[in-house]
């Protein structure tokens, strides 16, 4: 994927690209499915409440720490698209340290 094609050309940069778990989405009636957080519709996105955004926060942070411990976060870039592209975002700005970069394909804050 992109992350891998980033990486080849640049080997002395770690990307964080995680997948997320499969948990059940309403939007698309309860199947389960890849997701970081539940999401209910499609209109007024910044009203939701994105339930399970802070549990999968602490995924994706845990996830970084782990790459980052091997090549330090200033060589890390945290990446993902879509609902991975946002929360990229969401953990990538709130980050006490500071990451090579953020990449955050067709994505929203």
């Amino acid at each position: 994927g992109v992350c891998h094609a980033f990486a080849t050309e640049m080997p002395h940069i770690r990307f964080v690209c995680p997948t997320a778990p499969v948990s059940p989405v309403t939007l698309n009636g309860g199947m389960p499915m890849t997701s970081w957080y539940d999401i209910k519709g499609l209109d007024d996105r910044s009203l939701e409440s994105c339930d399970g955004i802070e549990e999968s926060k602490l995924i994706v942070e845990t996830l970084l720490e782990r790459e980052a411990a091997h090549v330090g976060h200033h060589r890390c870039v945290l990446a993902g698209f879509s609902q991975g592209g946002a929360m990229a975002l969401y953990v990538g700005l709130q980050s006490t340290s500071k990451l090579a970069g953020i990449v955050s394909m067709s994505a929203y804050l």
